[in-house]
């Protein structure tokens, strides 16, 4: 019990030493070159990942994943500055502000997505981790007593149109509300 919550407090620690550098770095960015960087955390995340998978495959050092790391992110950084940030400097400050904001949130939306293509998912992937893998784990087949064609939302409320289904303002179940639901749990025979 003692080693969970050390674990825990130095996990704790860890992490909002994490969170503290990445304000610190936005604000620094901010502090110094006036820009808006709502791509940072993204570009946190996309180097935690790389680093991760290098770690995982390679079994390489932190400290020589973050020498490799360093300066492919502090180049990228370099780039997008020049490239995209740099020419909004010679515009008022008001333009200038909503400039940056613009481009580096679209510069997060393509990065992200870049990120999310070069991962490989698909929707098939995604709905192996979440819903079908935890039926499959509970065993629950939610189409075992109605069809899927039964458990559309036309379907249900066609079904159930006595039901009252505004819960806020709704009235005490009674009989009717039973009997529909005896109707819905019930197998067809």
């Amino acid at each position: 019990m003692i080693a969970i919550i050390v674990q825990l407090l130095i996990g704790g620690i860890l992490l909002g030493g994490l969170y503290a550098l990445i304000a610190f770095g936005l604000s620094l960015i901010y502090g110094v070159a006036r820009v808006l960087n709502f791509a940072h955390g993204t570009l946190l995340a996309i180097a935690g990942i790389a680093a991760s998978v290098m770690f995982a495959n390679w079994n390489l050092s932190p400290i020589v994943i973050a020498v490799i790391l360093f300066p492919v992110f502090f180049g990228f950084g370099w780039l997008m500055y020049v490239a995209l940030l740099e020419p909004l400097t010679h515009r008022n400050p008001m333009q200038m502000t909503v400039g940056t904001v613009l481009v580096t949130v679209g510069l997060l939306l393509v990065l992200s997505d870049l990120a999310a293509l070069f991962a490989g998912h698909d929707g098939e992937v995604v709905e192996k981790i979440t819903h079908r893998n935890a039926m499959a784990h509970f065993r629950f087949d939610p189409f075992q007593t109605r069809s899927r064609e039964q458990c559309t939302a036309r379907a249900l409320r066609a079904e159930t149109a006595d039901v009252d289904t505004v819960t806020h303002v709704g009235r005490p179940a009674d009989e009717r509300d039973l009997e529909s639901w005896r109707k819905l749990t019930t197998r067809p025979r």
